[in-house]
């Protein structure tokens, strides 16, 4: 349970929490290009390692047949 939610609400607020704003202001400002412009450098670089964190998980839980155990 304690795995599930800290994945889960991780991952959630960084999907929701970031990309919801950005879908509202968007759609907003719709004469402007549907582009946002982020004023981060390191972003791509975290969508990218949350994308294979969460590949390398599912591939765990896979591999152990999606049973928690102590290992």
């Amino acid at each position: 349970m304690a795995l599930s939610n800290s994945l889960g609400a991780s991952t959630f607020d960084i999907l929701i929490c970031l990309g919801l704003p950005w879908v509202l202001k968007s759609a907003y400002f719709s004469d402007y290009p549907h582009e946002v412009y982020i004023n981060s450098r390191g972003i791509g670089y975290s969508a990218i390692l949350l994308g294979v964190s969460l590949i390398f998980l599912y591939t765990c839980l896979a591999f152990n047949r999606f049973n928690l155990s102590k290992r």
